[in-house]
């Protein structure tokens, strides 16, 4: 929310900018000195470079390099392009609603998995996290990547992260996601 709140300030910021601009007795290209100090003043802030990169990479984006490489965020993403055009019917009255369900764990279930369900092997010698990282092999680059280790060797292969806490909480956390359904809810 703080990041599209700035983002929408930017943009009004600029969008008042070029009203000036356009406003003022010469325009943008009244003359070339008066061009030039326009474009100037406009390279010498810094949000308005910031913005006009964001757009630049935006605009000149081909097809496939603004495809999402992940299959479920591709699928995700054309399933919300396509709901935009949606005849949505009208939604009924409250008492004619149906009522919501909530799914709540059953006693002692896990919702999170423990760093020893993590590591314990299991009848095949494979841990469920060697498995988890083996179904889901690019979220767990991006997984990487997001904590700092990405590029370099697998970190977390060695068991070395169960001593940080946050890191261990992490971990704990994108393997619930992906293994426990309770975690997504």
């Amino acid at each position: 929310p703080a990041a599209s709140s700035e983002a929408y300030e930017d943009g009004r910021a600029l969008s008042e900018l070029l009203a000036k601009i356009i406003a003022s007795p010469g325009g943008f290209f009244g003359d070339d000195a008066y061009a030039a100090a326009r474009v100037r003043a406009l390279s010498a802030q810094r949000e308005l470079i910031v913005l006009a990169k964001k757009w630049h990479v935006a605009i000149c984006l081909t097809p496939y390099q603004a495809r999402p490489a992940n299959p479920e965020a591709r699928r995700r993403f054309t399933s919300f392009v396509n709901s935009l055009w949606m005849r949505f019917p009208a939604a009924p009255s409250i008492p004619a609603m149906q009522s919501w369900s909530i799914v709540t764990p059953v006693y002692k279930e896990a919702i999170l998995y423990s760093a020893r369900e993590l590591e314990a092997p299991q009848s095949d010698g494979r841990t469920l996290l060697d498995v988890l990282r083996g179904l889901f092999p690019a979220e767990w680059a991006h997984f990487l990547e997001r904590i700092g280790a990405g590029g370099r060797e697998d970190p977390l292969r060695y068991h070395v992260h169960w001593s940080d806490d946050q890191l261990a909480l992490q971990v704990r956390l994108w393997a619930s996601m992906r293994g426990q359904t309770l975690a997504r809810t």
